[in-house]
């Protein structure tokens, strides 16, 4: 059974919002509001970050899959 297409859009703005947090994380840390010495929010935002456009991709991917599957019938 397919998901709706609501839950694909969902995942894909959570995603967005991942990568967007892990963006300004990093860039507090350039600019030294974050100090650079807690090497755990460099793993984090790169783990963040990762796994948003992870999730993009597969949300993506489901979204527009079984919509071209469709046209070529």
């Amino acid at each position: 059974m397919r998901r709706t297409d609501d839950y694909y859009k969902r995942l894909m703005v959570i995603s967005g919002i991942l990568m967007f947090v892990a963006f300004i994380v990093t860039f507090l840390m350039v600019i030294h509001v974050i100090p650079e010495q807690y090497y755990i929010f460099s793993l984090l935002t790169y783990a963040i970050s990762f796994f948003g456009l992870y999730l993009f991709l597969y949300a993506y991917y489901q979204y527009v899959s079984p919509k071209e599957e469709s046209s070529e019938v």
